[in-house]
């Protein structure tokens, strides 16, 4: 039996193998519906936000980025490090929407409020729920694809360390708390996993580091217990830095 994690309560729902099935491929086609939505609005090029019709953005604020992360969660979390294919599928789904979602408007994939509106106790206490899932989720993965991935190339797991690692820096862009947050004592797995990653890899990894060290010198010194920092300063100085969109992004606030 594989166990799942209720959105309503803090105890364990025990499911069968056929019904822990059929709950991921209901999701999973959630996931997708929701990921096609978001692929439209980015090419058609809308404006987003409150003056939005679709209202899709705030649609995605309350209902927590359509609970995929909560879904993640209990698909991923209770069953550990033993993730089953149809998971990883889910898993591939998720993260894709995730981005897609942080490309939008990285303020809602972050939880952050319109700048001069009061955050009420109940949004924040949500929005710091929710990050400590994403980083549970992001914990487990990151360690199950890594390895997979120093394996084979260009197989699912890779699809999802790509969203994954990138999730993480949109994660962190221009969000001081965030940084703080993942370079943590009780996210050190998290780094050091990032770090250990193969070099065909980085270049996700380098603009991930980049938004995670920004303008943050606690976290470059954290980053630098298991990354050599110069590497790290070159690349932010190059070419390909400058056409990344997530170190684009921060340069947006200097």
């Amino acid at each position: 039996m594989i166990p799942l994690l209720p959105q309503s309560s803090g105890e364990l729902t025990f499911y069968t193998v056929d019904t822990a099935a059929f709950f991921l491929k209901g999701k999973t086609i959630l996931v997708f519906f929701f990921l096609f939505l978001a692929d439209d609005a980015l090419d058609r090029k809308q404006t987003l936000g409150p003056g939005d019709s679709t209202r899709f953005l705030s649609s995605a604020k309350s209902t927590e980025l359509f609970g995929s992360i909560s879904m993640l969660y209990a698909s991923v979390v209770p069953i550990g490090e033993s993730i089953p294919p149809r998971t990883i599928s889910l898993a591939a789904a998720t993260f894709n929407l995730l981005v897609s979602m942080a490309v939008l408007d990285v303020n809602t994939f972050q939880f952050k409020t319109v700048k001069g509106r009061a955050r009420g106790k109940q949004e924040v206490l949500s929005g710091e729920a929710i990050s400590l899932k994403f980083l549970d989720v992001v914990t487990i993965l990151l360690k199950y694809c890594g390895i997979k991935c120093t394996a084979a190339k260009n197989s699912e797991t890779q699809a999802v360390l790509i969203d994954l690692i990138a999730s993480i820096g949109f994660f962190c862009a221009n969000n001081k708390q965030n940084q703080d947050l993942l370079t943590s004592e009780q996210c050190s797995n998290i780094i050091k996993n990032l770090t250990r990653l193969p070099e065909y890899l980085n270049v996700v990894v380098y603009p991930c580091l980049v938004t995670l060290t920004f303008q943050n010198q606690n976290a470059r010194n954290v980053i630098g217990r298991d990354f050599n920092l110069e590497f790290l300063d070159e690349y932010s100085k190059s070419d390909k830095a400058k056409k990344n969109h997530l170190v684009a992004l921060l340069k947006e606030t200097t």
